[in-house]
């Protein structure tokens, strides 16, 4: 997934913040030392791991290559789509405008795996005048859990809130999730969060600031099935004086995977890749400035996808462990924020592909794995009205080889929707 910083103001929030992959620099060597730190082991949490299992395949009544609104009757304004496959469809949450207001509500919507949506539900109840987006949702043994980040009173925390799983409705009140530093309560920014990804208890992780590095650092914090805090937080590795940006994380049997962009206050940036109870080692790649990694557990390996390049961009997939990456190049192309999903037999790929600005086109392929290598298959381009924007985009695994792709598309920064369209890899 694209990651992108929040920002308050009403005019910045609806173009957007980009990432890495939006500035072209001139190449330069990148540091290849990774920062050596004592590492926190990510792969333990300390806390319960209640496991609802995953859930059943049904969705028989699946109809493919449709594109649709995830949040139809909403303001012309729908941003940030995060979904989760729910067995008899799909879970989604947007961000959009708060009626007669130029702050930001989270909705959380079901979706038929025939396009159609029920009502969305209001998430978000923070103070009066807070802004709320970047979503992020997990079905739990409880519920459906859904995670955001809150300006309260000039301070961007991370709230939480139970939601029934058959309709939506919450199930108590939205709760703040208080990260803890060194045993105490961390009272600083935290933002960007994102669900790892694989089987067990629900984990957050995301970037908060930390003034001993004077940087964002990455953060991991286990929840209850009922979305609330469970144990103390995690800090997987600290860097002082690097920025760790986009961070992701996928959980197999071997435990937590994390990536996350380094992104050293002079330098070029790099992804770095940690494997459960390991360090941080930076991901080979050929290009420079490589950005917005993403993971997904396929088989016994953990690959990994980001963006890398320098006068145009690439899609670099790489299997954790290996000493190489291959890089899917199309010459002249800028080809930025992949998103990994794992199906039955193979993996589905979606990235962007950058127009102008934050005007792209939208491209997905299947990716078979075969003993050391992977093959990419056939590009398919899915069409939009007007232009795929940078926003998230997201690829989440239905049944056999088919995905649920989401994303944001529009003619302008004041006209934009979350848009959803089963494919199949």
């Amino acid at each position: 997934m694209i990651r992108f910083c929040p920002l308050i103001a009403f005019a910045i929030l609806v173009t957007g913040c980009g990432d890495d992959d939006r500035t072209e620099g001139p190449d330069a060597a990148v540091d290849g030392a990774v920062d050596a730190a004592p590492p926190v082991d990510a792969s333990e949490p300390d806390a319960t791991e209640p496991d609802a299992g995953p859930p059943g395949v049904s969705c028989d009544a699946l109809v493919l290559d449709t594109s649709f609104p995830l949040a139809p009757g909403a303001d012309p304004i729908s941003i940030h789509p995060s979904a989760v496959f729910a067995g008899d469809g799909i879970w989604a949450t947007v961000t959009v405008l708060e009626p007669g207001t130029s702050v930001f509500d989270v909705l959380l919507v079901h979706v038929g795996c025939d396009g159609t949506t029920a009502e969305p539900v209001l998430v978000s109840t923070t103070p009066p005048g807070s802004s709320d987006l970047d979503a992020a949702v997990t079905v739990t043994a409880r519920g459906v859990v859904v995670v955001w980040q809150a300006d309260v009173e000039g301070t961007i925390q991370l709230w939480s809130r139970l939601h029934d799983a058959e309709t939506g409705e919450p199930l108590g009140d939205a709760q703040p999730i208080v990260t803890t530093r060194e045993g105490e309560p961390d009272t600083g920014t935290v933002w960007s969060p994102l669900f790892a990804g694989g089987e067990g208890a629900p984990t957050v992780v995301g970037e908060r600031g930390v003034e001993a590095a004077s940087a964002f650092q990455a953060f991991v914090q286990v929840l209850g099935d009922d979305g609330l805090s469970a144990g103390a937080t995690l800090e997987p590795f600290f860097a002082e004086g690097i920025g760790q940006d986009g961070v992701v994380g996928v959980r197999t049997d071997a435990g937590l995977t994390l990536a996350w962009t380094r992104a050293p206050a002079e330098g070029e940036t790099s992804v770095v890749v940690m494997p459960p109870g390991g360090e941080p080692t930076q991901v080979p790649t050929t290009g420079m400035a490589t950005a917005g990694p993403t993971l997904a557990a396929f088989g016994a390996d953990v690959w990994l996808a980001a963006s890398t390049g320098g006068g145009s961009r690439a899609i670099a997939l790489h299997r954790v462990g290996d000493e190489t990456t291959e890089e899917l190049r199309q010459p002249g192309a800028n080809d930025v924020a992949p998103a990994l999903s794992s199906g039955a037999e193979r993996m589905g790929l979606a990235w962007m592909r950058v127009v102008s600005g934050f005007r792209n086109d939208l491209f997905v392929r299947a990716l078979t794995v075969g003993g050391e290598s992977v093959s990419a298959g056939e590009v398919q381009e899915i069409p939009t009205t007007g232009d795929a924007y940078a926003y998230p985009i997201e690829l989440v695994h239905v049944r056999d080889d088919v995905h649920l792709l989401v994303w944001i598309e529009g003619t302008s920064s004041t006209d934009l929707r979350a848009m959803g369209r089963f494919v199949r890899l």
